[in-house]
């Protein structure tokens, strides 16, 4: 049976950031709920897929889908301005790991990143965390030849 995997897609942006030197050290998970590893962590989400409206099917035989991934840039330490400058660097780090191959290996057909949200907080455990969203769109072709 054809499918689109998206497991292999996440595992697959994971394996690119892991390879980055400048994210070595850096906590990189898929799918977890939020939590406070200590340090910069990266947090990556499959959040929808859509279909575009403008496509045919191509015979029944291609589909496009056009993912929509949030990867989350967190930085948990005892100073706000610390987070937020380290938040600064691990985001700017990742997009450069991201922008190395747009096909993570092949794993889909292009990716682009689109923009995100900032999020900056007091954690339960009375350290800060700072956190900056890329929302990284990814087109996977469904084939069935």
């Amino acid at each position: 049976i054809s499918r689109i995997d998206y497991f292999a897609i996440l595992q697959a942006i994971k394996t690119q950031l892991e390879a980055a030197a400048s994210l070595s050290g850096v906590t990189v998970v898929i799918e977890e709920p939020l939590y406070n590893p200590r340090g910069s962590a990266i947090f990556i989400y499959l959040d929808r897929r859509d279909a575009p409206t403008e496509q045919g099917f191509a015979a029944n035989t291609r589909l496009l889908e056009r993912l929509r991934i949030s990867i989350w840039c967190f930085h948990f330490g005892l100073d706000l301005i610390g987070a937020i400058e380290a938040r600064d660097d691990l985001l700017g780090n990742t997009e450069v790991a991201l922008m190395t191959d747009d096909t993570f290996s092949g794993a889909a057909d292009a990716s682009w990143i689109t923009g995100g949200e900032f999020l900056s907080a007091l954690t339960e455990e009375e350290d800060f965390m700072s956190g900056a969203e890329i929302v990284l769109m990814v087109d996977a072709i469904l084939t069935t030849t």
